[in-house]
């Protein structure tokens, strides 16, 4: 839904030249799970504005039963301009990695390479490695596999808060995600849990580099634990 948001946005830009499409926001429910065929995603324009588009977005599988929902805006700018990162460190308390755990994960994560990590304590920290691929482009760092990681945090740390662990399956109810700029180097997701509701943990989720600690992105998922 995000890549065909952006290629929406993209085909309403009059400017000579043509300026890119960065998403700043995202929010997403999540109403089912595919059951057959490809999944399918339809972009619409809802409002444009000189600088900013808003933009609907849904998901389908063959059977043509919606899976997912998303409202986007975005924002155009000059090729090369990279909207600049916020100096603040990621947030939370720290936590020492100690091995690699297993969790389902995206696959835009997987084809990736992303490290699932075992924290001390209850801060679920994934890494993204991905400076091979930003060296040159900032830009291939995509807002699809940032998505992914955030929501793959937000599991991993329902996961940790929960008594029975890894034992029980779950799925994602709905994110909302910012994205404040492309970070050239390997990210690292950390997601903690704010609250619960019922099955639902609400999870706080920060990206940033590795290396440098600048934030890339900021979001908040709900995840349900089956019971």
């Amino acid at each position: 839904m995000l890549a065909a948001g952006r290629l929406a946005a993209a085909a309403s830009e009059r400017s000579e030249p043509a300026r890119y499409p960065w998403c700043l926001g995202v929010s997403v429910s999540f109403l089912g799970v595919p059951r057959e065929g490809a999944v399918t995603s339809r972009a619409t324009v809802l409002r444009r504005g000189r600088d900013v588009a808003h933009i609907g977005a849904d998901a389908r599988d063959s059977s043509g039963a919606s899976v997912a929902s998303a409202s986007l805006t975005c924002s155009f700018r000059a090729d090369g301009d990279n909207p600049s990162a916020s100096r603040t460190a990621l947030g939370g308390a720290e936590s020492e990695c100690t091995s690699t755990g297993t969790i389902a994960a995206s696959p835009y994560l997987s084809a990736a390479g992303v490290e699932f990590l075992d924290p001390a304590g209850r801060i679920a920290r994934l890494r993204l490695p991905c400076a091979p691929n930003v060296a040159e482009n900032p830009r291939r760092v995509d807002d699809g596999a940032i998505a992914g990681l955030v929501d793959s945090c937000a599991a991993f740390a329902s996961y940790l808060d929960d008594r029975e662990g890894f034992e029980r399956s779950g799925v994602t109810v709905s994110m909302s995600l910012n994205l404040h700029a492309a970070v050239p180097e390997d990210l690292l997701g950390r997601a903690w849990v704010l609250s619960r509701s019922g099955s639902c943990r609400i999870a706080q989720v920060e990206v940033g580099g590795v290396a440098s600690g600048l934030v890339a992105a900021s979001g908040v998922a709900v995840y349900r634990i089956s019971g």
